[in-house]
């Protein structure tokens, strides 16, 4: 586990007469395996953004990997709350990539899922996204001989790849933020991280990302 940065920014907006300012308290970001995370010892909102991995392109045959999806999800977080997950890897050799679930403090579970390893021509399926205030699916990677056959890019994240490439991981990019999904692999180039599916070939693809961020709001 490693943390980030403590950010000291403020956001000011008025309310009865005094500032209310949202501070940003903690950020995180972890990458593929389990882990787990504590909320600080006051009161904050916990907002996390989660991609899953990207699946493997086919060894043989020409089809690629799909993206993997994206989730954003934010709930009121009491002090000292344990917060859950398991981010997934990157596919490798035509293996689906991992799934990655967030589990809240009450048990709700929000998922990422992983895009769908190629294992022969057509081009694998993206990942799906459940549980989440914004769901984003991954985009399916390309490949010959079926549907289909070219790459496509994530709900609103990475870019499809070329010439058989692996499908772009979903993303937010109509959120105006920097929470981009990665891209998928084209040509001898493996899919990026976060969630971007392989290429044909067996090209790796990119592991799946957690990203996470504790605010508190006060007056003054």
């Amino acid at each position: 586990m490693a943390q980030l940065a403590r950010l000291k920014g403020l956001v000011g907006q008025r309310m009865v007469g005094r500032k209310a300012r949202s501070r940003i308290v903690q950020v995180y970001k972890f990458g593929a395996g389990a882990g787990a995370v504590t909320s600080p010892a006051f009161p904050t909102l916990c907002e996390f953004w989660a991609w899953g991995g990207g699946g493997g392109g086919a060894v043989t045959g020409q089809g690629a990997g799909g993206g993997g999806a994206a989730v954003y999800y934010a709930f009121r977080c009491a002090p000292r709350q344990p917060l859950t997950f398991v981010v997934g890897a990157a596919g490798l050799g035509s293996s689906n990539g991992g799934d990655t679930v967030i589990t809240t403090p009450t048990g709700y579970r929000v998922v990422a899922g992983g895009g769908v390893g190629a294992t022969g021509d057509p081009g694998a399926s993206g990942g799906v996204a459940g549980g989440g205030i914004l769901n984003r699916n991954g985009g399916a990677g390309g490949g010959g001989g079926g549907s289909p056959s070219v790459a496509s890019a994530g709900d609103f994240g990475g870019t499809g790849g070329g010439s058989g490439g692996g499908g772009g991981a979903g993303g937010f990019s109509d959120e105006g933020n920097l929470f981009l999904g990665g891209n998928g692999g084209s040509g001898g180039v493996g899919g990026t991280s976060p969630g971007g599916g392989g290429n044909h070939a067996s090209i790796v693809a990119g592991d799946g990302q957690v990203f996470v961020a504790f605010t508190r709001n006060t007056e003054s």
